[in-house]
């Protein structure tokens, strides 16, 4: 997805999808959207409440509620998503930096976090 396309519908799509994720063991702790400038590209970092025995079982129940709610999500993929844990360094950071949960967002650019350089993110989630 180019930089220039993150716009409205992405972030209000994305909001739509942790109000539907906080009813499962989906549950996100953490919830941002981050642009990687290596692959120029933005994904939907998810840290969730539930440990999940692997990244399959994550993306299998993610993949079944995006499909279920596709009337809710539009045009939401879930190959935008990345899920990330929970001891990730710009993860720890910004925990320190932006405990935050909506309704608004966060924009921060070129931070660099326990040694992470963090580009470009909009965070919507960062719970303690």
């Amino acid at each position: 997805m180019d930089q220039n396309l993150l716009v409205g519908p992405d972030i209000v799509w994305s909001k739509r999808l942790i109000r539907l994720m906080d009813a499962t063991d989906l549950k996100p702790k953490a919830a941002l959207w981050v642009f990687d400038e290596d692959a120029e590209d933005w994904r939907l970092w998810f840290v969730t409440e539930n440990e999940f025995h692997d990244d399959l079982d994550f993306f299998i129940s993610f993949a079944q509620l995006v499909n279920e709610n596709r009337n809710i999500l539009g045009k939401f993929d879930a190959s935008f998503v990345k899920r990330v844990d929970n001891k990730h360094p710009a993860i720890l950071g910004l925990r320190k930096i932006a405990p935050f949960d909506g309704p608004e967002e966060i924009r921060m650019k070129h931070n660099m976090l326990h040694g992470y350089y963090l580009a470009d993110a909009i965070i919507l989630r960062m719970m303690p």
